[in-house]
């Protein structure tokens, strides 16, 4: 199966085409019609050539927690880990066409999840920056005290929301997989989240892309060549691939 996203409210039965991987798909919307960013799927007709997607396993993980270091110690994805976890979970989120919040959203609300991200953790650690150049010109105790406190705060929020977006990232990759909980129960992906944030967003990073067969990059949208396929990470999930239709009228 092929997953369509609906690119506008359209009438049952009406009939638009789609490109995959090359090829023109008709797509026919189903009885009841379908609203914008509703998924349709569309069985692949008899002789097309099969859609590769990327081989993530179903019911376990890829690979281990800590086999960061399984594409070698200069790999992009390694050090956007380490260095900029929100960075490569919204990576993620871009692939699997979540929101900057982890939720399920129509295409236009997905659509910018990544610079969304990117944007949010360059203005916290430019913040960041502004304040502490701002702490030495502070003469009074006072001041200083409340440009600590102030410093605090900042960080404590933007730690938080990192640890949320983790978790809630993790979950979402284990529902698309049917992924059990090892150890901690419910709590799971909230405690990788805290104890080891770097390794978890490491670990969903791989599961969900084809950094065996693609070259990764520390800043694009997917985390892939801008140019790579969409069978290269896992946008739709294991059992099927997704693909936005362009723009169409209804008549």
């Amino acid at each position: 199966l092929v997953e369509v996203i609906a690119p506008a409210t359209l009438p049952e039965h009406y009939a638009f085409d789609v490109e995959v991987e090359g090829q023109t798909l008709p797509v026919m919307v189903p009885e009841g019609g379908v609203k914008e960013g509703e998924k349709i799927c569309v069985p692949l007709p008899e002789g097309w050539a099969a859609i590769r997607t990327v081989a993530a396993p179903v019911g376990r993980w890829k690979d281990g927690l800590f086999d960061c270091f399984k594409h070698g110690v200069c790999h992009p994805l390694l050090w956007n880990a380490w260095c900029c976890p929100s960075i490569a979970t919204g990576q993620v989120l871009q692939r699997l066409r979540l929101n900057w919040l982890g939720n399920e959203g129509t295409a236009a609300q997905t659509k910018n999840t990544f610079r969304n991200l990117l944007w949010m953790t360059i203005s916290y650690y430019s913040v960041r920056e502004i304040m502490s150049y701002s702490f030495a010109y502070l003469t009074t105790e006072s001041s200083k005290q409340a440009m600590l406190y102030a410093f605090d705060a900042l960080n404590l929020l933007f730690g938080v929301f990192v640890l949320y977006l983790v978790a809630k990232t993790r979950s979402k990759v284990r529902a698309r997989y049917d992924i059990p909980t090892e150890n901690c129960g419910a709590c799971e992906d909230v405690c990788c989240s805290f104890w080891c944030s770097c390794c978890t967003v490491a670990q969903i990073s791989r599961h969900t892309a084809d950094y065996e067969n693609y070259p990764a990059l520390c800043c694009s949208e997917t985390g892939l060549a801008p140019n790579a396929p969409a069978a290269a990470y896992a946008a739709g999930g294991p059992s099927t691939s997704e693909y936005h239709a362009p723009s169409v009228g209804v008549v």
